[in-house]
């Protein structure tokens, strides 16, 4: 039977239930990704924070928001690589948090700047999406999916090894 395979009382094995194992993966993804989500928050609202009354620039509100909207990228290759391995249902504590994060990145993108900020109106730009406040966000995703696409690699190489050791073709992938 199958790890992933669980019995029912009255049928077939139904798969795709998460194993035993996978609430480990689960708490280690959901307590990095809510540090890397607490360090996003934290750092787009120091760089964009109100002090002494006066508004903030509009480049500083787009650094901040697309600080923000990128830590979705990280969150989500996080999330598939849990997935992968069989987590669920915990992983709602990252997807509704980042959905939040989002929506303050995307009112500050929205938001113009102060009264006395020459550039008020200014329209993001693509080169807005590799600002300073996104490079840990981008550096995390890319660690993901390296480690998701090993992982993918290695189930693959593990399947075509058991189908040439018994009596079935390899499957393609």
């Amino acid at each position: 039977m199958p790890s992933s395979a669980v019995p029912s009382a009255g049928g077939p094995e139904r798969t795709g239930a998460p194993s035993p194992a996978a609430w480990p993966l689960t708490v280690v993804t959901v307590m990095l990704g809510a540090c890397l989500l607490v360090l996003d928050g934290y750092v787009a609202l120091i760089n964009a924070a109100p002090l002494f009354g006066e508004r903030p620039e509009r480049d500083a509100l787009i650094e901040s928001g697309m600080g923000l909207v990128t830590a979705a990228a990280p969150i989500g290759a996080l999330c598939a690589l849990a997935w992968r391995a069989g987590s669920r249902w915990g992983l709602l504590f990252l997807v509704i948090p980042t959905g939040l994060l989002v929506a303050g990145g995307m009112q500050r993108l929205l938001s113009p700047g102060g009264p006395g900020d020459p550039d008020r109106d200014r329209t993001v730009r693509p080169g807005d999406v590799v600002g300073e406040l996104t490079l840990l966000n981008w550096g995390v995703t890319a660690l993901a999916m390296t480690v998701l696409l090993l992982a993918w690699l290695a189930a693959r190489r593990r399947r075509h090894t058991q189908a040439s050791a018994g009596t079935e073709p390899p499957l393609q992938a």
